[in-house]
């Protein structure tokens, strides 16, 4: 892995939160998110059944915090229309990190919609499985199908067909 800044999204979050290598991630990189998915991560009905809680103490703790502006928001719906398709957390971390930072890792979402916008935006090369980077951190979590490296290949190949 050529860097340690590592961007999540909220679905990421979870996943790694209830998969039980989140701490693993804290350790391992230097984990960045936007404010959206910050306060995602704490919305919610906690009576839910299954319902994944993300201790705030230790997101506040270790994951750096950026403001998306609005400049950088319209910046990358201009790039790519397939950001209107995907939730606020993950649009903002998007064109962020469209915008920021030309090395960091990218964790992908478990929404295909979300790695197709990332493609649009040029991250396909930087865009990671949690599958994978929990791998790195000698981590072999049971996460969900489309939190896997095959998974993310085959959504990154087809949104490349599609684009032919």
């Amino acid at each position: 892995m050529c860097s340690s800044d590592l961007y999540v999204d909220t679905n990421v979050v979870i996943e790694a939160v209830d998969t039980g290598c989140w701490a693993a991630l804290l350790h391992r990189f230097d984990v960045r998110t936007v404010a959206e998915v910050r306060r995602e991560t704490q919305a919610g009905n906690r009576l839910i059944k299954n319902y994944v809680v993300v201790d705030k103490d230790q997101f506040d703790a270790k994951v750096t915090v950026e403001e998306v502006t609005k400049v950088q928001l319209a910046t990358a719906q201009l790039r790519t229309p397939l950001l209107n398709q995907i939730d606020a957390g993950e649009r903002h971390l998007l064109a962020y990190v469209a915008a920021q930072d030309k090395n960091a890792l990218l964790l992908t979402t478990g929404d295909r919609a979300a790695v197709r916008a990332a493609c649009a935006l040029g991250l396909d090369d930087r865009l990671r499985s949690l599958e994978e980077l929990a791998g790195a951190c000698g981590q072999k979590p049971a996460v969900a199908e489309w939190f896997k490296k095959k998974w993310l290949s085959t959504v990154k190949t087809e949104f490349v067909l599609d684009s032919m």
